[in-house]
């Protein structure tokens, strides 16, 4: 008995000790398509779509364990970006944003060169940073909304690992600068309905992880 206790308490030893801090920065660039459904007066609906690029950096933070790992995902556009309307076509100008990230993620590294994760995101947030001509915005809007990704990595590097991460985010939640009004979407009424913004968006990223 007293043998069985000692291979016991081994065994259960080991996955605490190889448990440690999961660190990883990342570097990367998203491309993304948001669109939304207006119509006016029960006339027809018309769908906006619009369009948007940008350099993103972000972190991984959390726990790590014999290859899984699990922790907070936050990451930001390193600089405003421009947020193009191109159905209807319009000739006024474009906004440019910030975007901001903040989830809790899970992911698995596996033994051959190979690494997934899935992300849900309890805040995503765009802030008008700079107005376009004709627009009719505010600076300092924001859109709020939540959504989730789903990513896989390539290991095989030194220190490196090459990733690619698909975004799905429900804007629903649009706060007016000039009023300080914050609307909740869907919006229905017998004058004006609006749907969610939806996006949908694709980040290409190097990250460095840590397993300490």
């Amino acid at each position: 008995m007293k043998n069985l206790l000692i291979v016991l308490l081994f065994v259960l030893a080991i996955p605490m000790a190889r448990a440690g801090v999961w660190i990883e920065p990342y570097l990367g660039y998203m491309s993304g398509k948001a669109t939304a459904t207006v119509s006016v007066l029960g006339g027809a609906p018309t769908e906006y779509k619009y369009t948007y690029k940008t350099p993103m950096l972000g972190a991984r933070l959390g726990y790590g364990m014999m290859g899984l790992s699990a922790g907070l995902d936050y990451s930001l556009s390193t600089g405003s970006f421009e947020y193009k309307q191109d159905t209807p076509a319009t000739t006024h100008g474009a906004d440019k944003d910030k975007y901001t990230n903040l989830g809790i993620y899970v992911g698995y590294k596996f033994p051959l060169l190979f690494r997934v994760w899935g992300t849900y995101f309890l805040k995503s947030e765009t802030k008008t940073d700079t107005v376009g001509a004709g627009t009719g915005s505010t600076v300092g809007d924001k859109v709020k909304g939540k959504g989730y990704a789903l990513g896989a990595g390539f290991t095989g590097l030194p220190l490196v690992a090459i990733n690619l991460e698909y975004r799905a985010i429900t804007f629903d939640e649009v706060t007016d600068a000039s009023t300080g009004t914050t609307t909740t979407l869907p919006i229905s009424n017998a004058l004006f309905t609006e749907s969610e913004i939806k996006a949908k968006e694709i980040m290409l990223s190097l990250s460095v992880p840590f397993d300490l």
